[in-house]
């Protein structure tokens, strides 16, 4: 009963892969098929050319969100940081910051979290995730800390000032997470596309369900 039974789960493994084997000369190993096949169930592309149409758009994405962030932070704060609540207030307990410091740091925190996650994600690896959780926690705190500061009355503390902060610090971090999971999502379909082009495999027609 049990032989019987197989060729029917094959049947079923094969209408739910979207890669296919078409040769023997040159086949990707068992982990670059299920990392491919992972990417291609999440972004579902109808075929070749919208794959490579993704790799394009997801780094003109990453690209314009980067640069915003860019902008953002010179204008802002470096520029504009006494207009746009100011930059000074209580250094943060962990590693006696200021806040021109933290404010560079955050979104290297966040570009890192994000990539370890995404990475997790595809990957299924539970240290890569820890991580990427920790730095998360890491960033909220730091973006908050500000606030806590004037809320427990620290000297030299403005709740304005420091919502100011807060603000700040939170707008670059949605930012470079945004740009960052694009990013990732551009390597990872121009990874993709090596795959179909160095080796013996052929994308299937789209999931329409």
């Amino acid at each position: 009963m049990g032989p019987a039974d197989a060729p029917s789960s094959n049947n079923e493994e094969a209408e739910i892969s979207r890669l296919s084997v078409s040769g023997t000369l040159s086949v990707p190993d068992k982990e670059q098929l299920e990392l491919a096949e992972a990417i291609l169930a999440r972004l579902n592309p109808a075929d070749s050319h919208e794959l490579r149409q993704m790799s394009t758009r997801f780094g003109l994405v990453s690209g314009m969100l980067m640069m915003i962030v860019l902008l953002f932070w010179f204008l802002a704060i470096h520029v504009a940081g006494n207009e746009w609540g100011g930059n000074s207030g209580p250094s943060s307990i962990l590693f006696d910051l200021n806040f021109s410091q933290i404010s560079w740091l955050v979104p290297v925190l966040v570009f890192l979290a994000t990539l370890l996650v995404s990475l997790s994600r595809e990957r299924g690896g539970a240290i890569a995730a820890t991580l990427g959780g920790g730095f998360f926690i890491l960033v909220i705190y730091l973006a908050i800390e500000p606030v806590g500061h004037a809320m427990l009355a620290t000297a030299g503390s403005d709740l304005m000032v420091s919502l100011m902060q807060t603000t700040r610090l939170g707008i670059l971090g949605v930012l470079v997470h945004y740009s960052a999971r694009y990013f990732l999502d551009a390597m990872l379909v121009t990874w993709v596309r090596s795959v179909l082009a160095g080796f013996d495999v052929v994308l299937g027609p789209q999931d329409e369900n």
